[in-house]
């Protein structure tokens, strides 16, 4: 997603061409940049080093290897993440390309992450599946359920009483106050660079 036609080299990265190894994100106006486009240059540079590190994450979700983004971005990894894109945040009006470029990795990552979460789920809507389906194999088939009560002797019952413990859910202190300040995300997606204000500010998380 963010890697170039030629060897997987990124977007950001400083073009190889005749430009002499400048940034195809230096600022505009001319050879003589000045201080400004020092300072932007830096900033670029910094945002590549962090979309570097999530190409493999994109390239992943890009190929469809769902099992493997499953490792590749764990909820403690996109809230790492998180804050690493909201540490890099800048004025707008000061530096408007550099943030829509970041803007757009913060809004990447976050779709990828939503698309990631509803693979779980349907992977547990399909396991669910599967075993209603096992079991009413059992149950319209006499010889499987003849051979299932079977398994169940010596009990007397059918239905083996079973014992059904409820476990307290916890909903974690950032997520917490994140719900206070904005209220349940809709689509179930945490603002990436909302959550970073918030996992900054607690130091909830190491970077």
């Amino acid at each position: 997603m963010f890697s170039s036609s030629s060897g997987g080299q990124s977007v950001f990265s400083s073009s190889i061409g005749s430009g002499g190894g400048r940034s195809a994100f230096s600022g505009s106006g001319g050879g003589g940049g000045g201080g400004k486009d020092t300072t932007t240059m830096k900033k670029f540079k910094k945002l590549t080093k962090t979309t570097k590190n999530l190409e493999p994450i994109f390239a992943a979700y890009q190929n469809g290897r769902y099992n493997q983004l499953t490792n590749l971005l764990t909820q403690n990894k996109y809230q790492r993440y998180s804050v690493q894109l909201r540490n890099l945040k800048e004025r707008k009006s000061k530096f408007p390309d550099y943030e829509d470029l970041r803007g757009i990795t913060t809004q990447s990552l976050q779709g990828v992450y939503k698309a990631l979460q509803q693979f779980t789920d349907v992977r547990d809507l399909e396991q669910q599946l599967q075993n209603i389906q096992n079991a009413e194999d059992i149950l319209y088939n006499p010889q499987k359920l003849h051979e299932y009560l079977q398994t169940l002797q010596p009990q007397e019952e059918v239905l083996p009483g079973a014992n059904v413990t409820a476990i307290a859910a916890t909903l974690r202190p950032e997520y917490a106050e994140y719900i206070s300040l904005y209220g349940y995300p809709e689509d179930g997606i945490f603002d990436m660079d909302l959550l970073g204000n918030i996992l900054k500010s607690t130091q909830t998380t190491i970077l």
